[in-house]
């Protein structure tokens, strides 16, 4: 499988995204030669996932897409369910919000759901973490922000007929869950359970 892994770059107060810091060094621990990463950095900015997005999943013609976001709310990696079409109207990074605050227009949909069953990807993602010592554990949420994260969530969806995936992780830093390591290490897990669900 050619699997799409992405983080964001720098926003708001963050001059350090964790998601990017964990996804860039999963070549480091990716340890299954049949199946290919390509790790990539999204700007926060809704026009680069509007018009670069598409284009990027063109070149690469993958699998399955995981994205990968910060969120100040989350104390686990957190598997989201869903994305929705509308409401995107939060600034992105150069004060721009998208057309009709809507992620794809033509699409009569106002919400996709991943392909993925997500309550038995956090059991087996859990049971493996624990097995393996990582030190993480990831939990399911419903809600994924109405932002860029959730934004380019419904546009892998979209495109993918749902075969994508969006992770959120902690803030790192003192008294935060995870390293940066931690995270990654998770993170390999993941898709290693999403290949196995997928390949069922």
């Amino acid at each position: 499988m050619k699997i799409v892994v992405t983080g964001f770059g720098i926003f708001r107060d963050y001059t350090f995204n964790p998601s990017w810091e964990a996804v860039n060094r999963l070549p480091d621990v990716w340890d299954e030669e049949k199946h290919t990463l390509y790790c990539e950095q999204i700007p926060v900015e809704y026009d680069f996932v509007l018009q670069k997005v598409p284009t990027k999943w063109t070149e690469i013609d993958p699998d399955f897409i995981v994205h990968v976001g910060v969120s100040h709310l989350a104390d686990k990696l957190t598997l989201e369910k869903h994305a929705h079409n509308t409401g995107y109207d939060k600034p992105d990074v150069r004060s721009k919000c998208p057309p009709e605050q809507c992620c794809v227009p033509e699409c009569p949909d106002t919400g996709r759901a991943s392909c993925l069953d997500m309550e038995k990807l956090m059991v087996s993602v859990n049971e493996d973490c624990s097995k393996q010592n990582v030190g993480v554990e990831v939990c399911v949420s419903e809600d994924a922000g109405h932002y860029l994260c959730e934004f380019v969530y419904f546009k892998s969806l979209h495109a993918m007929s749902g075969k994508s995936l969006f992770v959120h992780v902690p803030e790192v830093g003192e008294g935060k869950p995870y390293s940066v390591q931690q995270m990654t290490s998770g993170l390999s897990v993941i898709i290693k359970n999403i290949i196995s669900q997928m390949d069922k």
